[in-house]
């Protein structure tokens, strides 16, 4: 039975959570500040913690920051109110919660929600994720640049000295004009504080992480490329769905699930090269196969569970985490933030067909996801269309 630790100040809601568990899967703790959650958390094994982040004394970010130190292994969550937003999207940002929710909260989706977290962490431990991480050796760790990024906007650095210290790296800096530059054409961005300021520092930090993947492996250069243009248009035509079908705005936090969903493919590439030559031959010559299950047949498990262990490691948020593990089965009934999971699928198999390489990475699309979205696909892909003609 998983454990879970609720933090609160206020008794009400953690009477309300007490009657919550009283008859559910979990085993519950409750403190009512900062220290009394510290002091459970080292004598319990827990699980997963969920903590306001408005309390006295100690709050909920600064609870965060010691979970993390102490016990890194303990699932994160948040939950507060909307005056707290600014807050629980910084500690999403910095790696500190995994999850979020705002109050007031339906228990049912607490419940669900949990539920579906933990499934996803029985994926994340797969014995075979495991065998084929041990055969690669080392997994890409997170480049010195991502820590003295989050370093600055720790301490409320401003946009000048970040520019500083990522011009420093050419390669890093001419991405950002490339992408800040892909999705606002019309602002002729030509310098790397511009782009910070157009992408946001969410966007920003991932991008380092993606580049540092790309630029230290050792795949065929137009592969490398392909994958590359690839995931920076699937983040473009996931934002534009976002702003133009949806009329919404996606939390910063989530702004790179586009960017970073395949990069289990990288470190296969990367590791496997004749291997993969093998299953792409396969994929090519069988209509109807499915790339993860071929995946599976040849090491184990697939591209998805790599990414999504990757991602996981380096403790990105779990919509994130959860648009790499299910970017290709978007409806699974594990999935909790399934609009921005069913987004992220339409992007990549559209994004493939952009860049010619639908020819060589085949895709299938799921049409139940526009049903899921509440749009149409004749209007996506006018959309399309139009996307298609101004990248040419």
């Amino acid at each position: 039975m998983n454990k879970i630790l609720i933090v609160d100040d206020e008794i009400q809601i953690l009477r309300s959570f007490r009657r919550l568990f009283l008859e559910s899967n979990y085993e519950a703790y409750f403190a009512n500040n900062g220290l009394e959650a510290l002091e459970i958390l080292e004598n319990k094994q827990i699980d997963l913690i969920i903590t306001d982040i408005r309390m006295p004394n100690m709050n909920g970010y600064e609870l965060l920051e010691e979970v993390k130190k102490r016990h890194p292994k303990v699932l994160r969550m948040v939950i507060s109110g909307y005056t707290d937003g600014d807050r629980i999207y910084k500690a999403l940002e910095n790696g500190l919660a995994k999850l979020y929710l705002l109050k007031p909260w339906e228990n049912s989706t607490i419940i669900e929600i949990l539920d579906k977290a933990f499934k996803v962490e029985e994926i994340l431990k797969n014995k075979k994720i495991f065998e084929l991480i041990n055969n690669i050796g080392n997994l890409p760790s997170i480049p010195k640049l991502y820590n003295e990024i989050n370093f600055l906007i720790t301490k409320d650095s401003n946009i000048d000295k970040i520019a500083d210290i990522i011009e420093k790296d050419q390669a890093i800096a001419s991405r950002i004009l490339r992408i800040s530059n892909s999705i606002y054409p019309k602002k002729e961005i030509g310098s790397v504080k511009q782009g910070i300021i157009y992408l946001g520092l969410s966007i920003v930090k991932n991008i380092v992480l993606t580049n540092s993947v790309f630029d230290n492996s050792r795949i065929n250069p137009y592969i490398q490329e392909l994958l590359w243009t690839h995931s920076s248009m699937t983040n473009n035509i996931m934002l534009m769905i976002y702003e133009e079908l949806l009329n919404k705005k996606l939390i910063n936090a989530y702004k790179s699930a586009g960017l970073l969903h395949d990069i289990g493919w990288v470190v296969l590439l990367e590791n496997f090269k004749e291997k993969y030559t093998e299953i792409i031959k396969n994929i090519n010559e069988n209509d109807d196969s499915n790339i993860s299950e071929v995946e599976r047949r040849f090491f184990g498990c697939s591209h998805e569970e790599i990414g999504g262990y990757l991602l996981d490691w380096w403790e990105l948020p779990y919509p994130i985490v959860e648009s790499a593990l299910f970017h290709n089965t978007p409806l699974d009934s594990r999935v909790i933030n399934k609009e921005l999971v069913c987004i992220v699928h339409i992007s990549s198999y559209y994004s493939w067909k952009l860049v010619n390489g639908d020819s060589f990475f085949k895709r299938k699309l799921n049409e139940d996801v526009f049903e899921f979205l509440g749009i149409s696909l004749d209007r996506f892909e006018m959309l399309f269309d139009n996307l298609q003609k101004n990248t040419k």
